[in-house]
């Protein structure tokens, strides 16, 4: 799969539509939006398998330093979620997904 195909993913998973595709391919810090939003949403669907999944597509982004800062804030998200804090974080900033 190539970056483009891996986004499309990954917006999938969250259950979302979104009309940046072409631009976080093309930028990375879209695609960072991108991916904490995506993280955001599927932390709190609270499905194992789903978080795994969107590690494994973020983890081929060509920037390891965004796809390493999506990845630490799943972590940090699944954590307030098991520590059952009912803390959430404000989630990512700029223009949100469509949907």
């Amino acid at each position: 799969m190539g970056l483009r195909a891996d986004l499309v993913a990954l917006v999938a998973e969250a259950g979302r539509l979104d009309g940046e595709i072409d631009e976080a391919v093309a930028d990375e810090h879209v695609r960072g939006r991108v991916y904490c939003e995506v993280v955001v949403a599927v932390a709190a669907s609270r499905r194992a398998d789903a978080e795994r999944r969107i590690v494994d597509l973020i983890l081929r982004d060509p920037v390891s330093s965004v796809a390493k800062t999506a990845v630490v804030q799943l972590v940090d998200e699944v954590a307030r979620r098991s520590a059952g804090s009912g803390v959430r974080s404000p989630g990512p900033r700029g223009r949100g997904l469509a949907g």
